[in-house]
């Protein structure tokens, strides 16, 4: 099932326009773990905007995606970017 989950998951993010700069927390169900995102931004150190994303340009540099990302992982969530 977490497979099946994963893989929806990964055909819903390639579909994703690449002009989208922002990533997620993504529960396994396939939506944005609101929560999480906020929380992982602030501490990737990000910008939390749009009402549920954390802008790219502020996270791109410096390690602070990976930050995002392992926050993300911690909480048992996939990530988008």
């Amino acid at each position: 099932m977490q497979l099946i989950n994963f893989i929806t998951v990964t055909i819903m993010l390639a579909l994703t326009p690449a002009s989208i700069m922002a990533c997620k927390c993504i529960g396994r169900t396939g939506g944005t773990n609101i929560d999480a995102t906020r929380d992982c931004c602030r501490t990737a150190g990000g910008s939390f905007e749009y009402g549920d994303d954390c802008t790219w340009n502020s996270i791109k540099d410096n390690g602070r995606v990976d930050s995002f990302n392992y926050c993300c992982s911690s909480k048992s969530l996939f990530r988008d970017c």
